[in-house]
């Protein structure tokens, strides 16, 4: 499931974050405390080299007694710049429309645990009143686990009085670098704003940072999977040549060398091992695919494309067949060192 998430994650980085650099009022991107005046934004984008930049306005807006994540900026350039994947609804009626400041696009994990469609009816609570616009689509936006809603930054001013920015995201002219642009910013508008310069490498990093730490727990998990599945075959071992007792003890008066006693508990525990290798490959597929889609629908409601680990599978084959073997040392042992006599009299 870490693996699923990490690649779906990566995939949602590439194309939702993909100006060349942002400008946030805070070393916090998260942070909305700060903002800029429009005043600000609209300085930068009329510095030379800026292909484009995108006004970034977020807010947290109570929808069905629920705070969810409110995105206003202009949709016209988010559809030529950024296309999420599309869940329901037209692709490009759906940008169209929200352009147009008819209607909203919703994260696909909002309408999940909101029970929302496209073509319903969305009540916001705006300054003026109630603001019913319809969903005109779902898309694909890992931005807030609580959903994300997107409406045209036009809309936004004209009902919640407000034109101030969080990001500024810059898009910049081919042959212009992040240090020249960031040397332009400083020299227009450096000595009057207090501002933090992020770059695309920067905040993708940040945010995979971010996921390493949490998905890195999924491995102390493995760790400790694997060491009790030592701590099991050395059970299992330690139990079976107990009870066999007696017909090793035969083996060996018969001529059965203690090389080959040891070597005959190996092979069994390694029998272990490949068994469960494959019991849990095969079961392991199947939860995946249960946990992803009870994750998607009863918890946070984003959709994460099933990627079965096959490196991580393949990893397992050493570590597994490695453990087992080391586990079957001392069980193999004691079978060879006991008394050939108590063995032959036991039962």
């Amino acid at each position: 499931m870490t693996q699923a998430a990490y690649a779906s994650i990566e995939e949602w980085l590439r194309i939702a974050l993909n100006p060349d650099m942002y400008l946030s009022p805070s070393q916090n991107l998260t942070d909305r405390s700060f903002r800029f005046p429009v005043a600000f934004a609209e300085e930068v984008a009329k510095l030379p080299g800026v292909r484009r930049t995108q006004f970034v306005r977020t807010v947290r807006l109570p929808v069905d007694g629920e705070p969810v994540m409110f995105v206003s900026l202009e949709v016209a350039s988010i559809r030529k710049e950024v296309r999420l994947p599309v869940v329901s609804g037209d692709g490009d009626q759906m940008y169209s429309e929200a352009a147009a400041g008819r209607g909203v696009i919703v994260s696909d994990n909002f309408a999940l645990q909101h029970h929302r469609k496209a073509g319903e009816m969305l009540t916001l609570n705006t300054p003026e009143g109630p603001l019913n616009l319809p969903i005109l689509g779902t898309v694909v936006d890992y931005s807030d686990q609580k959903g994300s809603i997107l409406i045209d930054r036009a809309v936004y001013q004209k009902f919640w009085k407000d034109d101030s920015v969080n990001v500024v995201r810059i898009y910049l002219d081919e042959g212009v670098t992040v240090a020249q642009m960031r040397d332009r910013v400083a020299a227009q508008v450096g000595d009057r704003y207090r501002y933090f310069v992020f770059t695309n490498e920067d905040l993708r990093s940040y945010i995979l940072k971010i996921t390493d730490q949490w998905f890195g727990l999924t491995y102390i998990q493995i760790a400790v999977a694997v060491l009790v599945s030592i701590l099991g075959i050395v059970n299992t071992l330690t139990v079976s040549i107990t009870d066999r007792r007696r017909e090793l003890g035969v083996l060996q008066a018969v001529g059965g060398l203690r090389m080959q006693i040891r070597g005959t508990i190996w092979l069994e525990a390694l029998t272990i091992g490949a068994i469960g290798l494959v019991l849990g490959w095969g079961f392991g597929a199947v939860a995946l695919y249960y946990a992803l889609e009870t994750s998607a629908r009863d918890l946070s409601g984003m959709r994460l494309e099933y990627t079965y680990p096959f490196k991580m599978a393949l990893t397992l084959i050493p570590v597994i067949l490695g453990s087992a073997f080391l586990s079957s040392l001392g069980p193999a042992e004691t079978a060879v060192r006991g008394s050939l006599v108590e063995a032959l009299e036991y039962e």
